[in-house]
């Protein structure tokens, strides 16, 4: 099965699940917005929920979770942890001075409300710590 043949079975499956059809121009809209989102890198603001995401896309919270489910295959809590921490994973690689400061500056930079949440999403992300990842791109050049 071809990955677009895999995306209908799984926009099937939620429609069937919830009884919920999403308009294709809808949901084309709210990739498009997705897609701003992220090479906007407004992920990295701080206090971003579903509700005030969908409320800024101009739609509402149920397409939108709706969406990320089938088009990311992840909720949207783990979409917006992916995004912050690969945009940490990066740029702990390429930024010397990024790899200085310390966790809760970090935290704070990504959108993380606390280190405590970077700290565990950061290693739900890459099964180590941020503390232990420094020290292998510092002693291997890269990742």
């Amino acid at each position: 099965m071809n990955p677009v043949e895999q995306k209908l079975d799984i926009q099937k499956e939620i429609e069937s699940k919830s009884n919920k059809v999403i308009p294709e121009d809808v949901t084309q809209s709210i990739l498009r917005e997705l897609n701003i989102f992220e090479s906007n890198e407004l992920f990295l603001k701080k206090g971003i929920t579903l509700n005030n995401l969908a409320k800024q896309i101009k739609t509402n919270s149920s397409y939108l979770s709706d969406t990320i489910n089938t088009y990311k295959e992840k909720n949207f809590a783990t979409y917006l942890n992916d995004l912050r921490i690969d945009y940490a994973l990066d740029r702990l690689v390429k930024d010397k001075k990024f790899r200085a400061y310390k966790l809760a500056v970090i935290a704070d930079e990504l959108g993380y409300n606390n280190e405590q949440a970077f700290a565990s999403a950061f290693k739900r992300k890459t099964g180590t710590t941020l503390s232990i990842y420094i020290k292998e791109i510092e002693k291997t050049g890269t990742l």
